[in-house]
């Protein structure tokens, strides 16, 4: 394992673990989005977001092909639900002149250990960079429940998140 991979690892594992900065409040009607970027290389490119919302509902990630949701937990001392979602990827160059692969981590959950989804791992072109096969486009800021909003590309596709009723 090479060092800037285990320096990924090791800082997503730390704000996964011992929680991240979080916001004061959450919409009354809606969800605060918090994007903590964690690590970001040419070769791997870590963030959390951070969901905190005052209404039940689930946190579904959609992408071409596949789908991942969870539950939001029961609401908190402060009376707001919490979850997140981890954005993880990572370029990986064998030695020689074959092909390159990038694994990528996309995973709704919540803080008491419930998640949905799992790695995948790309084998592609030598050439192809990691911004060219997964870019984070999340942005810090209130959203309306039941609206998909882009949070990722990945293949030059979109990855949204949707916060309130599950979208499948």
């Amino acid at each position: 394992m090479n060092i800037s991979r285990l320096l990924l690892i090791g800082a997503v594992a730390s704000c996964m673990f011992l929680g991240c900065k979080r916001p004061g409040q959450a919409p009354a009607a809606g969800f605060r989005l918090t994007l903590q970027d964690v690590a970001t290389d040419t070769n791997a490119r870590a963030a959390l977001l951070t969901i905190h919302a005052a209404s039940a509902g689930s946190i579904s990630v959609d992408e071409d092909g596949g789908h991942s949701s969870t539950v939001l937990p029961d609401p908190d001392a402060n009376g707001f639900r919490e979850g997140s979602v981890a954005l993880i990827a990572s370029r990986i160059s064998p030695p020689g002149d074959g092909d390159i692969y990038i694994q990528t981590l996309i995973r709704p959950q919540t803080p008491k250990g419930n998640y949905a989804g799992g790695p995948s791992t790309y084998t592609l072109p030598r050439a192809t960079q990691l911004a060219d096969h997964f870019t984070i486009t999340a942005k810090s800021g209130d959203y309306a429940l039941n609206t998909p909003i882009e949070i990722a590309r990945l293949k030059g596709k979109p990855v949204t998140l949707t916060v309130g009723k599950p979208t499948k």
